[in-house]
């Protein structure tokens, strides 16, 4: 099932400023779902900012010490992966850039790559589990 060709035909909601990602489309249903904060699967996601506001999943990720050059990516050489592009340039550093015989490097950004894909399963989950509920299922 492709979540984002049901996304474009059935669902929209003003925080995703018509982008049909699952980022955008996990942060707004994850804005404003209580239901699903206090899921055993989802629980590690839930974080509030200072002010109150639910913090966006994906910047719930951990910012392990990665010493990688990303690229032109929105993130910096401290911050985890946190995105598509990121992911392939951890992975690829793991492989053949500067880090691929540093075993203890390797170790961080392995579990950085683990956690993000492991959000970007749970988010597919968060989107379903939401979709469910909004259709009384």
């Amino acid at each position: 099932v492709d979540l984002l060709k049901i996304s474009q035909a059935h669902y929209a909601h003003p925080l995703m400023r018509g982008s049909h990602s699952i980022k955008k489309v996990l942060d707004a249903i994850w804005s404003d779902a209580p239901h699903l904060w206090g899921d055993p699967w989802f629980s590690e996601y839930f974080r509030k900012t200072a002010d109150g506001r639910v913090l966006d999943p994906y910047a719930t990720l951990a910012k392990p010490p990665l010493d990688v050059d990303l690229g032109d990516t929105d993130e910096t050489d401290d911050d985890a992966v946190t995105d598509g592009v990121g992911a392939m340039r951890a992975y690829q550093d793991m492989l053949y850039g500067e880090h691929k015989n540093d075993l203890a490097m390797r170790d961080k950004m392995r579990d950085s790559l683990l956690r993000y894909c492991g959000l970007d399963t749970a988010a597919m989950v968060i989107i379903w589990k939401h979709w469910q509920r909004a259709a009384g299922r």
